[in-house]
């Protein structure tokens, strides 16, 4: 797999609280808006219907370690996997790190090396999504 991006944020809220998150797979309807609805297939396990994407379906698997989350997407066009990884900076911080990997032997692989800024917006994006809903749902 060849990392294409990769962004930090921070986000007031704790790890547990993003993890919880990121580990509900529902909850990318509330991320990311290209996604049109989800059906869970079995645990972590999810289909994904989209628009405005290159895979118009995607089977998403979401996978938990210690201090990361990993998203592998099966889709129809495109394989590649979103791997969180969390580190804990102070008192109800959470330093989120996103990184985009691809399969290197993919044909559209350098098509997306040159969407490189496109791709960086919508992954921005969708990594302010999840701080803003992590930060709402830590608010008293």
């Amino acid at each position: 797999m060849k990392r294409l991006l990769y962004e930090t944020i921070e986000i007031e809220s704790d790890k547990n609280q993003v993890s919880n998150i990121l580990m509900n797979g529902i909850q990318l309807l509330k991320i990311d808006p290209n996604i049109m609805g989800i059906e869970p297939v079995a645990e972590n396990e999810f289909l994904i219907l989209r628009h405005g994407a290159f895979n118009r379906q995607d089977m998403l698997l979401i996978l938990e370690k210690q201090n990361s989350i990993e998203y592998k997407i099966d889709g129809q066009i495109i394989d590649y996997s979103i791997i969180w990884e969390f580190e804990t900076l102070d008192s109800g911080i959470t330093h989120l790190t996103q990184s985009f990997y691809i399969d290197e032997t993919s044909r559209i692989t350098p098509i997306l090396s040159l969407c490189n800024t496109a791709l960086s917006k919508f992954f921005s994006t969708f990594l302010e999504n999840i701080k803003r809903l992590a930060e709402i749902s830590t608010t008293p």
